[in-house]
């Protein structure tokens, strides 16, 4: 029998077998869909990398490269957790400190010059994962998001950001087209991948569902000041992740982020310092950078912070804009600043900025940021109080 399938072929074989014949055509039909229909599912994802930083591949042996695609993500980030597990057992004094060992997880280099001169301050313990801060400890930061969005209604936006919950919120508020997250930590890259898949899989509708799905995360030696044994593991729930009084909110959010979520087009996790950021902004989109308090000079130099500025500047086309958002430790207090690029030049705006206190844990005190010191504006409006968060 002839196999030349030719349309003519096929129609003579079927001239006399209408319903073979529509089978065959539903059958391409089916095919074409459910090809389109898995492309679609996965655009709807958006485009996911992991990235490190020059500044803290130099610590980490593993980070044998700067970018690591989706597929890459989750064969890296188990060499990691199994790298760590006994370096972090030795920095927590629970098993007997072997060198050798740890120069297999950070470089030797590392430990002639700070910060991993010695391991009793909590920077060291942060690049390792072995000091990790998943609890969402900014009050309201949604406010925050909500008056950006009120000042720039017409602007589309990019969105970057520390902390773990933040992104989610900052997305569920600002409808980003582009979120990435920041930290110094990759085991809150770690947490972000594996919350991230659990929204792929469109796991995080509602409460319920929520609940169901957090205590799936393999998460650990979360930082803790009660004196208690740090812990290598443990079951989570939505007390490590949002305190209780603020619960509410992040059920809303995150059903809202997960509700969203195929408008993000391109998710990048980032572990660098922040003046180490690799900044590839979207033309025509404003980019929005919760900096949360990391910009305090406990944590970020004058020089660091400049470089911060520089790489932001260096990003953007003359003409258009960035915006920086600090807020206050533990205090509900924020700021607004806009970055604003000249042809060879940049220039600082303060938007709005509440009094700045520091952290209530200790003797308060009134501080400046690094912003203040660069600032054109001489005396912005407060941002809590602003009428626009009124109407």
């Amino acid at each position: 029998m002839n196999t030349t399938y030719s349309k003519f072929r096929v129609t003579s074989i079927y001239q006399n077998k209408p319903i073979a014949f529509i089978a065959v055509i539903l059958s391409f039909w089916m095919l074409n869909h459910c090809a389109s229909a898995s492309v679609r599912e996965k655009n709807e994802a958006g485009t996911l990398n992991l990235t490190f930083s020059h500044g803290i591949r130099k610590h980490l042996v593993m980070a044998e490269k700067e970018t690591y695609t989706e597929e890459e993500i989750p064969l890296i980030l188990d060499r990691f957790r199994n790298a760590s597990s006994e370096v972090c057992k030795m920095v927590h004094k629970k098993i007997k400190y072997n060198s050798e060992k740890v120069y297999q997880y950070i470089n030797k280099d590392s430990f002639s010059a700070p910060p991993f001169k010695t391991w009793d301050t909590p920077l060291p313990k942060l690049i390792a994962g072995c000091w990790n801060f998943f609890k969402l400890n900014d009050i309201r930061p949604d406010i925050d998001f909500k008056l950006v969005s009120k000042l720039y209604p017409a602007h589309k936006k990019e969105c970057f950001s520390v902390g773990f919950m933040q992104p989610y919120i900052m997305h569920a508020v600002l409808g980003c087209e582009k979120v990435v997250m920041l930290d110094i930590d990759w085991r809150i890259m770690d947490g972000h991948y594996q919350l991230l898949t659990q929204f792929k899989n469109k796991a995080m509708t509602d409460k319920s569902m929520i609940d169901a799905s957090i205590p799936k995360l393999k998460i650990g030696w979360i930082a803790r000041f009660d004196n208690k044994p740090m812990e290598e593991s443990v079951v989570p729930a939505m007390d490590h992740i949002c305190f209780k009084h603020r619960q509410k909110e992040c059920y809303e959010y995150l059903s809202t982020f997960q509700n969203t979520f195929s408008l993000v087009k391109e998710f990048e996790l980032q572990v660098s310092h922040l003046h180490g950021s690799k900044f590839n902004f979207i033309k025509e989109r404003m980019p929005v950078i919760f900096l949360s308090n990391a910009i305090e000079d406990l944590y970020t130099s004058r020089d660091q912070f400049m470089e911060l500025m520089d790489r932001t500047a260096n990003a953007l086309p003359a003409g258009s804009s960035a915006l920086f958002i600090h807020h206050t430790a533990g205090r509900p207090q924020f700021g607004i600043y806009e970055l604003v690029k000249k042809v060879d030049s940049f220039e600082i705006l303060t938007i709005c900025k509440d009094p700045y206190m520091s952290s209530p844990v200790g003797e308060a005190y009134p501080y400046r940021t690094h912003f203040e010191k660069i600032t054109k504006t001489k005396n912005p409006p407060q941002c809590s109080n602003h009428p626009l968060l009124k109407e």
